[in-house]
């Protein structure tokens, strides 16, 4: 209901491949993709919580390291299962 925005520099801490997936940014906004699956835009939810547009059973969530550099993706799906890929690269 409360769209959440992100600074384009903000949203540069995310781009990046996480195993076989890969976070990238145009317009302004973060795309999802899934090694040769098409690719979703993700709506910011709140600190490093997205939702993966026309994904509704599906969120995308980032950790950070003590210095606060992203380095884990985790997906999130609507029946509590949880996978983790490790940020691979820029």
């Amino acid at each position: 209901l409360r769209p959440v925005r992100l600074p384009r520099a903000e949203l540069a801490a995310y781009v990046g491949a996480y195993g076989p997936r890969r976070i990238s940014a145009r317009d302004g906004t973060l795309w999802y993709q899934r090694e040769a699956r098409p690719a979703y835009r993700l709506e910011p939810m709140g600190e490093d919580v997205f939702r993966v547009h026309d994904l509704d059973y599906f969120r995308l969530a980032f950790q950070r390291d003590a210095a606060g550099r992203v380095v884990k993706l985790i997906g999130r799906y609507d029946d509590g299962r949880e996978d983790e890929n490790e940020r691979t690269g820029r």
